[in-house]
C-alpha cells in the first residue's frame, strides 16, 4: 500500500507485504523525513495523547502534524525533481566537458587563423562564438550551484520544525516523569 500520495493522518510510507516461511511480514519503506515525521507522531502519541496517531488529540497538534506532513511531501517532490535533474546533469556534464575541449580547440584555431590574416570579420565571428560558449558554460555552472544551495535550504526548512518538536516532546516527557 502506498501512503505517500494518500497519507493516513499525515503518515506517509510504502507498505510492502512479503511472505517468509509462509507468514506475512509488513515492511515499511520511508524516507528519512518520513521517518522523522513518524517519530514525531509516535512521541506526540506517547506524550500528548495516544489518539493523535489516528486523527485525535488537540486540534493545534493535529494541524501541526498535517502541515509538517504536507511540507515533507513538498520537499520530497522538489528532491525528486532535483535528483532527476542530477541524472540529466551527468549527461550534460559529459557534453559540458566536450564543449570545454571544443572551446579550447576553437581558441587555438582562432589564434592560428588570426596569424594567417583571415578577414577581420571572420576572426571576430569566431571570437563572438567563443564568448557565447563561455557564457553558456558559466550560466550552467551558476544554475547548478544555485540548485544545490536551494535543496539544502529546503531540507533544513523541512527538518528543523520536526526535530524542534521532537526536542520539545522529549522535554515534556522528562517534566512529566
Amino acid at each position: 500500500m502506498d501512503r505517500r500520495n494518500n497519507p493516513s493522518h499525515g503518515y506517509r510510507a510504502v507498505h510492502i507485504i512479503a511472505e517468509i516461511a509462509g507468514k506475512p511480514i509488513e515492511i515499511q519503506v520511508r524516507s528519512s523525513l518520513q521517518h522523522l515525521w513518524a517519530e514525531l507522531s509516535e512521541k506526540s502519541s506517547d506524550v500528548i495523547d495516544p489518539s493523535i496517531k489516528y486523527g485525535g488529540g488537540p486540534e493545534s497538534w493535529r494541524n501541526f502534524l498535517t502541515k509538517s506532513s504536507t511540507m515533507t511531501a513538498a520537499y520530497e517532490g522538489f528532491e525528486k525533481i532535483y535528483f532527476e535533474t542530477v541524472a540529466l546533469t551527468e549527461v550534460v556534464d559529459a557534453a559540458h566537458e566536450s564543449l570545454k575541449k571544443a572551446h579550447e580547440n576553437r581558441k587555438k584555431e582562432v589564434a592560428e587563423l588570426s596569424e594567417q590574416r583571415l578577414l577581420d570579420y571572420e576572426v571576430q565571428e569566431m571570437k563572438e562564438e567563443l564568448e557565447d560558449w563561455k557564457r553558456m558554460l558559466e550560466r550552467f555552472e551558476q544554475e547548478d550551484r544555485e540548485m544545490r544551495v536551494e535543496r539544502e535550504r529546503l531540507r533544513k526548512v523541512s527538518t528543523d520544525p520536526l526535530t524542534g518538536a521532537i526536542t520539545q516532546l522529549d522535554e515534556l516527557k522528562r517534566q512529566k516523569q
